[in-house]
């Protein structure tokens, strides 16, 4: 019920962003991107398992890579500004290691609504538009096995930043390219994980989309 408030009043605060921005924007993208995410095989926390002596034996859990689809919605709202609204869905391979052995490997899903400012070197109008980009949201972990319907996850605040360069092919379509890391708190994704540390995730995607 908890994470089910959150979701509800994240998607009521994108949609009066997006409303607000709406009454200045200049003009409006809309696009698809696909591409890879990687989070490093980097450790996401520690789980104990118990041995056949009965000892506990801390076993190491990492967060690997996989496929990424990222919807985007773009309010150019000035010369050299503009604002993102996105939700990037991705898969991750979780692995649990214990001395070397590999106990479990699986792949999760990911979910991260986000808003970015970007910010442009060259003015609205341009055909090749580079730019850097800086916001936060919410990231949406999923226990392996569960899907982005199954109301099963973990909610972590995030940051996202990174950069890109947008090229308008015509009138009416444009391309991307763009680079963004996301930063987390570590997911609990196993009952009894210990999840210190961060989440941090490199995400490279490759769009095309309709301007209007």
């Amino acid at each position: 019920m908890f994470f089910t408030r959150w979701r509800t009043a994240l998607a009521v605060a994108a949609l009066l962003c997006g409303s607000t921005a709406m009454t200045f924007a200049e003009g409006i993208d809309f696009g698809v991107g696909f591409g890879y995410a990687n989070a490093g095989k980097r450790k996401a926390g520690t789980l104990s398992i118990q041995g056949q002596d009965g000892s506990e034996n801390p076993s190491e859990v990492t967060m690997g890579s996989g496929f990424m689809f990222v919807p985007r919605l773009t309010l150019n709202s000035g010369t050299f500004i503009s604002h993102d609204l996105s939700f990037a869905y991705s898969r991750a391979n979780v692995k649990v290691d214990l001395a070397g052995q590999n106990l479990f490997d699986q792949s999760t899903s990911i979910g991260q609504a986000m808003y970015n400012m970007l910010l442009h070197a060259t003015p609205d109008g341009a055909r090749i538009r580079p730019y850097l980009a800086g916001g936060g949201g919410f990231v949406m972990f999923y226990p392996p096995g569960a899907g982005l319907t199954s109301g099963v996850n973990t909610v972590r605040p995030g940051l996202n930043y990174g950069g890109g360069v947008r090229v308008q092919v015509n009138e009416r379509w444009h391309a991307r390219v763009d680079f963004r890391q996301t930063l987390a708190p570590n997911p609990r994704l196993f009952q009894g994980q210990d999840a210190s540390g961060l989440f941090r995730q490199n995400q490279f995607t490759v769009g095309a989309g309709i301007s209007f």
